[in-house]
């Protein structure tokens, strides 16, 4: 679909030209919907009446394709908050779990000190209680890639080796200084929704049970003053 309708306008250039020049390569869920619009708007300028032909399915009409948009937007809105409520959850469950870990450690600490192994409780504990444990690798840098901004909103993705969250910082236009705009997200994804126009600066660390890595390289992202919200 790199070249939605192109084929169907040999005789008008100026249609083949436009359809030619959409792109449908987005990976993350903001660059796929930008561009779904831009295609509608297309569609909607040069072929209204055009459709795409579906091998034994109904073709799908340019209403069609927009309620598709607008449902995926709707969506998008209702998927938000319960996504920054699974993070919240995923994160206190994390932190849940190192204490538990901690409190198991402490435990066997006083168990084994206040039986000894000559003793049958100590015997049981010390053959009983597994004490094996694996430590994390040190996370690695972590690398921000795929940094966008339309309409006044900014994605980034990121990804560290061996890290189980990532914290996002960024420097806004104007600026003292960095601020964390996302802590500990179980995500390598990043939204900023209502973001003021001019150069936008992000870097991200990743962080395990081990501790932090070596944060990003900075990552600047343009968000046009005609895109600002």
């Amino acid at each position: 679909m790199k070249t939605l309708g192109s084929d169907q306008f040999d005789s008008d250039p100026i249609k083949k030209l436009a359809f030619r020049q959409l792109r449908f390569d987005g990976k993350s869920r903001l660059s796929i919907y930008e561009q779904g619009v831009k295609a509608r708007d297309v569609w909607q300028e040069y072929a209204p009446t055009w459709q795409i032909e579906k091998v034994e399915e109904s073709p799908i009409v340019l209403s069609a394709f927009s309620s598709l948009l607008a449902s995926s937007l709707a969506r998008k809105e209702a998927h938000g908050p319960k996504e920054t409520a699974w993070r919240r959850a995923e994160r206190t469950l994390m932190f849940k779990v190192k204490d538990l870990h901690h409190d198991n450690i402490a435990w066997y600490r006083v168990a084994t000190k206040r039986y000894g192994e000559d003793t049958v409780p100590g015997a049981l504990i010390r053959t009983m209680v597994p004490t094996s444990y694996r430590p994390e690798s040190n996370v690695g840098k972590a690398v921000i890639s795929n940094a966008i901004a339309a309409n006044g909103i900014i994605h980034a993705d990121a990804a560290a080796d061996h890290a189980r969250t990532l914290t996002w910082l960024q420097l806004t236009p104007g600026a003292p200084a960095f601020v964390v705009v996302l802590a500990d997200s179980p995500d390598g994804h990043l939204t900023l929704n209502n973001q003021i126009a001019g150069l936008h600066k992000l870097k991200c660390i990743g962080r395990n049970s081990r501790g932090e890595g070596e944060e990003s390289n900075v990552v600047e992202v343009t968000v046009p003053a005609q895109a600002a919200a």
